[in-house]
């Protein structure tokens, strides 16, 4: 017995002292986690300082870059990702020769402050609405939306009236996709759904990229804010920026050009037949974007996977040239460029 009882005293220091020894562990990992996110900040800061203006609304501070001179301005939404308006960055000087051009960070990306709150696009869209005031970027616009920045736009169009004249949907997503893929397409989305948010891991481990053998670019040292506050809040309101997006109009006769990538990007996990039948699908839902106006043209980009504009800059770039000329000389919209299908 006395044995037996001295085995178990043992036992419960070993567990107490343990669990002592990972509490302190933690607590280190955590206290160096913040150290190391300290020197991550001023090293972003010194090395990547961002190119625009920082402007600030309701007390935290939003990046937006304009540049070149004309209207309509044209306004770059970015997809759901964590590059921003460091996106579009190859492509500006290029569009600031067709106009005005304002490419932005949404909260908690790059160098725009996390803000609190729900990030669906009707707070996307009122948070973009007073960061262009504030720039004193007025309109009218002509709105680029890449993938899910395509619901964005339209959403912002339904809550802003007039301020858009024109569109360019860049493999943009469309708010019933979820609903009309294939079933073994919606049942790979619902599992992702439904996957634990790990946030708390990205917050302790982001900042350690500052130690990567190679240089960074603005995306990765600024990755510890952007990716767990920014791109993972949006991705949890998904479904409420595809309610919001279903719920707005069509375009009337505004020009609109919708771009698909002819490369489509296969889906983990699904076989051939699904993801034939996923582009199927994706074409369709594409046509349809392009009927939202009676002014538009519809283009399947040869070459170019879902981040078209990094693909096939010249093919966005023509598009966005495109509406810009049908803005300024009313009337059919004309294709500049050639064409690589329909």
């Amino acid at each position: 017995m006395r044995s037996t009882h001295t085995v178990n005293k043992w036992l419960r220091r070993l567990i107490v002292g343990g669990g002592i020894l990972i509490a302190a562990l933690a607590f280190l990992v955590l206290i160096a986690s913040l150290v190391v996110r300290q020197v991550a900040v001023r090293r972003a800061e010194r090395d990547f300082p961002p190119p625009g203006r920082l402007v600030e609304i309701d007390g935290r501070l939003s990046h937006i870059h304009c540049t070149g001179r004309g209207t309509p301005t044209i306004l770059l939404e970015s997809g759901l990702d964590d590059r921003g308006s460091w996106g579009w960055d190859h492509i500006l000087d290029e569009l600031s020769q067709v106009s005005r051009v304002c490419t932005y960070d949404r909260a908690g990306i790059i160098w725009s402050e996390p803000r609190e709150g729900p990030r669906d696009a009707e707070r996307i869209a009122g948070e973009l609405h007073a960061i262009l005031a504030s720039a004193s970027e007025a309109p009218p616009y002509v709105m680029v939306g890449h993938s899910l920045g395509g619901l964005l736009v339209r959403v912002y169009d339904r809550r802003y009236p007039g301020e858009a004249v024109g569109f360019v949907f860049v493999d943009a997503s469309h708010p019933e996709q979820d609903r009309r893929f294939p079933a073994d397409v919606r049942r790979l989305i619902e599992r992702r759904k439904s996957e634990p948010d790990r946030r708390w891991l990205f917050r302790i481990l982001a900042p350690y990229r500052i130690f990567a053998p190679e240089r960074p670019t603005a995306r990765t040292a600024y990755w510890w804010r952007s990716f767990p506050e920014g791109v993972l809040g949006e991705g949890r309101a998904i479904d409420a920026m595809s309610e919001q997006a279903a719920r707005t109009g069509p375009l009337g006769d505004h020009p609109v050009v919708v771009l698909t990538a002819g490369v489509p990007l296969p889906m983990p996990g699904l076989s051939v037949e699904g993801n034939a039948a996923m582009r199927r699908t994706w074409l369709e839902l594409h046509g349809e974007l392009a009927d939202l106006s009676t002014n538009s043209d519809h283009r399947i980009v040869e070459g170019a996977g879902h981040y078209v504009h990094w693909d096939r800059p010249d093919a966005v770039v023509a598009a966005i040239r495109d509406v810009v000329r049908a803005v300024r000389e009313p009337g059919p919209l004309q294709s500049g460029a050639a064409e690589d299908g329909r």
